[in-house]
């Protein structure tokens, strides 16, 4: 469920201990239709709330797929 995975996002970057937060975005089917979208989403949400913290947590993401996958790999590359 996207929600939750962005809810833990927030909490972790809430975390004033946090420096780097590992994010996979993982294709193929029985993924959201568009997880790179929906997880840029949980991560603009935690570094609006970490400017105004005045902190800075550096977010890495791997995307998990092909582009013979439904959400094609490139296109969520990209985001």
């Amino acid at each position: 469920d996207p929600a939750l995975r962005n809810q833990r996002i927030i909490k972790e970057a809430d975390d004033a201990a946090a420096a780097v937060i590992l994010v996979d975005v993982v294709l193929g089917f029985g993924s959201h239709e568009n997880p790179a979208a929906v997880t840029l989403e949980g991560i603009h949400e935690a570094q609006k709330r970490l400017k105004a913290q005045g902190r800075e947590v550096i977010f890495v993401a791997y995307v998990l797929g092909t582009d013979n996958d439904p959400q094609y790999k490139q296109a969520q590359v990209q985001q």
